[in-house]
């Protein structure tokens, strides 16, 4: 099954295509891409992940040409922004 594994932080980027045995839930998928190794700093086991931009838990069994998108953790609050033009 074709299927690929997309991260961003900041300017930097990650996506890898895969062709993968089905059935395989997207934390499979991200566990066989390449992203842990070079993203060894990521608390994957913390982060939440999505299919084309909708968060989805890691236990969802992908489907052919889904992307695994895996999502940094918000650094501000939306209120905290909205002070800073007082």
């Amino acid at each position: 099954m074709k299927l690929s594994v997309a991260y961003a932080a900041g300017s930097t980027s990650f996506w890898q295509e895969l062709d993968l045995a089905s059935p395989i839930t997207a934390e499979q998928a991200i566990a066989q891409s390449k992203l842990a190794t070079l993203f060894n700093e990521l608390d994957l086991k913390n982060l939440k992940v999505g299919i084309f931009g909708k968060v989805c838990p890691k236990n969802r069994v992908l489907e052919e040409g889904d992307r695994v998108e895996v999502y940094q953790p918000a650094t501000a609050k939306a209120a905290d922004l909205n002070d800073e033009d007082d």
